[in-house]
């Protein structure tokens, strides 16, 4: 159950105890949680995060926009469009949301609900 509309600036959280049912698919996602646990150690500019991350520069891209639309990253102020990259050294850092959404992937029952349906054993 979803608690009922949210603001503008913030996402959709679950009612109650029990995992928010967005944080699988975000974690699900290439990428985003190496940057995610790069984020949680430093702020970084997309290059600082492709050379720590090892991540393809459009794959990155994509993880930062998912995170940024989960409210969980931001850029530097004055950045502008999130669709202006290349040739930019905006710091990338997690927001409080962010950070909520680390402190949530430390609780067991979260990896298990990533892992229990997933082929393989892994994350789908």
């Amino acid at each position: 159950m979803v608690t009922a509309s949210p603001g503008a600036d913030e996402p959709a959280r679950a009612a109650g105890p029990g995992l928010d049912p967005m944080v699988p698919a975000l974690i699900r996602r290439p990428w985003v949680a190496e940057v995610l646990a790069v984020l949680d150690q430093r702020t970084d500019t997309l290059h600082g995060l492709r050379r720590a991350t090892g991540a393809p520069g459009g794959q990155l891209v994509a993880a930062l926009r998912a995170l940024a639309a989960h409210h969980a990253v931001t850029r530097t102020a004055g950045a502008g469009s999130w669709d202006a990259t290349r040739g930019a050294e905006h710091r990338y850092m997690l927001t409080p949301a962010g950070r909520e959404l680390i402190d949530e992937l430390f609780h067991l029952p979260i990896w298990q609900a990533l892992y229990h349906n997933s082929p393989g054993g892994g994350p789908a």
